[in-house]
């Protein structure tokens, strides 16, 4: 297993247990979220399944930002496995537009568990920072990266997931040229979890 594979198994990890709290009663919520990490990790049917407990969720209550979240997010997936381009182009900013209305309806939005601001702004955070730049979303990522930062219940995600938050923020401060606050971020990343830390600053340096 090299470095890439072994982070992502603990990113999977992390999404397994870090964002589906042990608190958490709804039973749809931890299948979506359960399904969700699996689709980040496998892709592919893994992805479908996943969308399909997501539109269950918003099936029962349209308006949980949650459930539009993930939803989003795993359209972006279907966009970027598509092989033709314009379904990869569409299924991307259908995603996009929902993972948009998620983030505004964040606030005051219904819980499963964790806060559920701070859960939509990790999914919106990492989905629009690993979009290629022809989606132009980096703007938009670097806000909602530096909103995840900032919450006041950010320690309550997993130490890997707030290890790959800090080193996303630590990559952009580096691109702007900004070493030190680069390095300040980098070392609260590896405090967090430093394999984790380390590989996602050098995947995207």
């Amino acid at each position: 297993m090299n470095l890439v594979t072994s982070t992502r198994a603990l990113l999977l990890t992390a999404l397994l247990t870090g964002a589906t709290p042990t608190f958490a009663k709804d039973t749809n919520y931890m299948t979506l979220s359960t399904q969700y990490a699996t689709a980040v990790e496998e892709r592919g049917d893994a992805v479908k399944r996943a969308l399909g407990s997501a539109e269950a969720m918003l099936k029962s209550n349209a308006s949980d930002a949650v459930a539009l979240a993930y939803k989003g997010s795993l359209l972006t997936m279907v966009g970027g496995d598509a092989l033709m381009p314009w379904n990869k182009l569409k299924y991307v900013n259908v995603g996009l537009e929902l993972l948009d209305e998620a983030v505004a309806s964040s606030t005051g939005a219904p819980s499963h568990g964790l806060d559920p601001e701070l859960e939509i702004l990790m999914v919106a955070g990492f989905t629009n920072a690993r979009l290629p730049a022809m989606f132009k979303r980096e703007p938009l990522a670097r806000q909602i990266i530096s909103r995840l930062l900032e919450h006041p219940r950010f320690d309550d995600l997993a130490p890997e997931l707030r290890a790959q938050a800090l080193s996303i923020a630590a990559a952009y401060a580096n691109k702007d040229g900004n070493g030190e606050s680069a390095k300040i971020l980098l070392e609260r990343a590896k405090t967090a979890n430093a394999k984790v830390a380390q590989s996602v600053f050098d995947e995207r340096s």
